[in-house]
């Protein structure tokens, strides 16, 4: 059954520690901001992280985090536009 929409953003920036895409691992929760101004997170697990290629503008390499919301829906994020944020081991 799917997580109630007000019990998913429970954990604020205390609980998050800011990485870097190569950090990221399949089966770490990472964040996703609340209502805005609210300074609430919720933390979804990662399905799939990898290397998408390299950017020829920027020369740099790019990734992809992919995450599933509770109710099916696919996302990803690309770190090297979006910082990522994952929940502290010790939360």
């Amino acid at each position: 059954m799917a997580e109630p929409e007000a019990d998913r953003y429970r954990y604020t920036a205390r609980d998050l520690e800011r990485v870097a895409p190569r950090e990221v691992r399949v089966g770490d929760l990472i964040a996703h901001a609340g209502r805005p101004g609210s300074g609430l997170f919720s933390v979804d697990r990662v399905i799939a992280v990898g290397w998408a290629g390299t950017d020829p503008a920027l020369k740099v390499d790019t990734w992809r985090i992919e995450y599933r919301s509770p109710w099916g829906d696919l996302y990803f994020v690309n770190p090297d536009t979006f910082p990522v944020y994952r929940l502290k081991a010790a939360t």
